[in-house]
């Protein structure tokens, strides 16, 4: 591949439609029934109840609801380069450099990955990453909490990719894009449902339906979603956090200031906390609480 040449993912996805649908079929042809009826079942319920979720923290949370819209990594280091430009804590001249460094360290193991894939494809510097999500807390890995975005919001991004792994991870080697993997495993929304089947057939028989959710998104394996539009918090379905981690969280930091054990940083952790919990009220985002037990 040319490396002056930057390839559009999105029409990489809309031209992946037949490859998929063949290995599709493929699979359905050597499967037993049983295992053809699971991958129907489970195919039908992505295609039916996909959303794109993003996981994050506190801090991060607040922002974008504060702010309104979602920022990737290369956005948020802009703003807060901005901003200690204005109060004199950095100027022009080592701005660039500054940035850079400030996005390696954001990005800690996963920036060569990241950079090197952002950098291969069209205005992959407006790229803003989630995940294909069916249910579930998402990514707790990225933060606790999960942003749930809305179904029809999702549907109406004019520029939305499905990946079947982690871009950064498993589609760059060697400081390079590995394109001809990524040709196999990228498709558009149309086609979702299809490469959840293609990645899980060899799971599908041994996770219960039950657990599908977890299958398709956690901590070590996720179906990573790319678009360039605006994630907006009007986009904001719910947002989920795991009952024994809210629990944590709160239930206990409001019994432990009750007896005056809190400590001063877990006070702050706290306000941030409710602080978070208002704006969510405030902007009619409802809280799911959800036990993964």
């Amino acid at each position: 591949m040319d490396t002056g040449t930057k390839i559009d993912l999105f029409e990489l996805a809309d031209a992946n439609k037949k490859q998929l649908e063949s290995e599709y079929q493929r699979i359905k042809l050597k499967s037993d029934r049983k295992k053809s009826d699971l991958l129907e079942s489970f195919g039908a319920r992505v295609k039916n109840e996909w959303h794109l979720s993003i996981n994050m923290h506190d801090w991060p949370l607040f922002e974008v609801l504060d702010s309104g819209k979602y920022v990737n990594v290369y956005e948020l280091k802009d703003n807060q380069a901005e901003q200690l430009m204005k109060v004199g804590k950095l100027d022009d001249s080592s701005a660039k450099s500054a940035k850079e460094e400030a996005v390696r360290k954001h990005l800690k193991t996963f920036y060569e990955g990241r950079k090197i894939f952002d950098s291969s494809i069209s205005k992959g510097e407006k790229a803003r990453y989630a995940a294909l999500n069916i249910g579930g807390v998402g990514t707790t890995g990225y933060g606790r909490y999960c942003i749930v975005i809305k179904r029809e919001k999702a549907e109406k991004y004019k520029r939305l990719a499905f990946i079947k792994e982690d871009s950064a991870v498993s589609y760059v080697d060697n400081g390079c894009l590995l394109l001809d993997k990524l040709m196999r495993d990228v498709t558009n929304k149309e086609c979702v449902d299809i490469l959840a089947v293609v990645k899980h057939e060899n799971e599908i028989e041994t996770i219960s339906s039950e657990n599908w959710n977890r299958m398709v998104c956690n901590d070590s394996s996720n179906i990573e979603a790319v678009t360039l539009d605006d994630i907006l918090r009007s986009h904001i379905k719910c947002v989920r956090i795991d009952k024994t981690y809210y629990k944590e969280i709160y239930w206990d930091s409001l019994a432990k200031i009750f007896n005056s054990e809190l400590t001063e940083i877990e006070r702050y952790r706290l306000t941030l906390v409710k602080k978070v919990f208002k704006e969510l009220e405030k902007r009619g985002i409802e809280l799911e609480i959800i036990d993964e037990n």
